[in-house]
């Protein structure tokens, strides 16, 4: 199997965005977006997957403001736009034509953007794992208390607020903290750290000024799939499976991970990357 290729892209207002490839090319595509203050990392366990990368050509990439992308300190480079020219720019830099989105989190936001800013039909299908964020109105029906506890310090330019807010952060990615290893916990937190505080706060308030209508639009014709972990502190689960389920009705699987938590993808990679499988072969049937 091919070496993992990683590319420095150039989106269109000249903003560095790091990206990497891994598979087949003629396979499906595979485009992942992680969530807020993480980077590619989080799919590590997607890369590592021998049976995954026999099935897609997987991508992933730090969005701007995070990892080893430029870190604009502005808040009009967060806009949708910019968000949708970052994807496209991945997307060509690889010669990915069409791909299924996996969207992590909030990142999963970017989808919107696509939607509202690139062309009708750009992408195959979606989806959605670990609390996936379809629009911040959706999401507000099943959003925890414990992240709308939790985010104020987040987003606080005090240092001693905001580093104790990520320690418990990273811990409440996972079902089960403990049994994370402190390496892993070390390379989340470096990856929070790596960005200037003040983009963590512009990439959360982009996602609120997005335009949902062309992806309600979009939405409409299209099945996809949610993978959610049971034990998943940063929505209500159950709350999130029923709303989903009421509002998009056969156009939507839903996949439950038991003894997961934020991070499916990252604590049952085997059974989060069977579904994703799963759902981008039935999009040939």
């Amino acid at each position: 199997m091919n070496a993992p290729q990683h590319r420095t892209v150039v989106s269109a207002d000249g903003m560095r965005i790091y990206a990497v490839a891994a598979g087949d090319a003629r396979r499906p595509a595979l485009v992942c977006a992680h969530g807020f203050a993480s980077t590619s990392f989080a799919f590590s366990k997607q890369f590592a997957d021998r049976a995954l990368l026999e099935k897609v050509f997987l991508v992933a990439y730090d969005a701007r403001g995070t990892g080893r992308s430029d870190k604009p300190e502005a808040a009009a480079a967060y806009d949708g736009a910019r968000l949708a020219e970052d994807f496209k720019a991945v997307c060509e830099a690889f010669g990915v034509v069409r791909p299924v989105v996996l969207g992590w989190s909030i990142g999963a936001t970017v989808i919107v953007a696509v939607a509202q800013h690139l062309p009708s039909g750009y992408l195959r299908g979606m989806i959605y794992t670990g609390g996936g964020v379809l629009t911040r109105s959706i999401h507000a029906a099943y959003i925890s208390e414990w992240i709308v506890a939790t985010l104020p310090a987040l987003l606080d330019s005090d240092a001693t607020a905001a580093w104790r807010a990520n320690v418990a952060f990273v811990d409440g990615l996972f079902a089960r903290p403990d049994e994370v290893p402190h390496e892993v916990k070390l390379r989340w937190l470096g990856d929070i750290a790596l960005a200037p505080p003040c983009t963590r706060v512009y990439i959360e308030a982009s996602s609120r000024g997005l335009d949902d209508a062309k992806w309600e639009e979009m939405v409409a014709n299209m099945r996809f799939m949610v993978i959610q972990g049971r034990l998943d502190r940063l929505v209500d689960s159950s709350k999130m499976e029923a709303v989903l389920k009421e509002r998009f009705g056969k156009r939507l699987e839903w996949v439950t991970i038991e003894d997961a938590g934020h991070t499916p993808c990252w604590e049952k990679p085997e059974e989060h990357n069977a579904a994703v499988i799963r759902y981008i072969e039935s999009l040939d049937t």
